[in-house]
């Protein structure tokens, strides 16, 4: 389930709770697509009740940031669990991502 909340004009939080169908990670990527396209300058992801991810949501999160990059959004992931954040290690994405804990 993923649950968006707008915090401002400029900012909005998308919150994942699960990830486990093929619906919510469709979901997922309507999502993004939306944050995208409309007014906010600041975009986070919630995974603080996410431990684990597929590869193919790590892939559209990375196409994301490039997405965000181009358009000169704010992208950042907060509530990251000890396991998930070193995966994001292992592929490099704490260098290029602000990622909270």
């Amino acid at each position: 389930m993923i649950r968006k909340t707008v915090v401002s004009e400029k900012e909005v939080v998308l919150k994942l709770t699960d990830l486990s169908t093929e619906e919510v990670r469709t979901e997922f990527q309507k999502y993004l697509d939306e944050v995208s396209k409309g007014q906010f300058k600041i975009i986070t992801l919630d995974l603080s009740d996410i431990t684990a991810m597929l590869s193919s949501l790590l892939g559209k999160i990375l196409m994301f940031r490039k997405k965000t990059l181009e358009q000169d959004l704010v992208f950042q992931i907060k509530g990251c669990s000890e396991e998930l954040f070193k995966v994001f290690q292992s592929i490099k994405l704490d260098s290029v991502l602000s990622i909270q804990r």
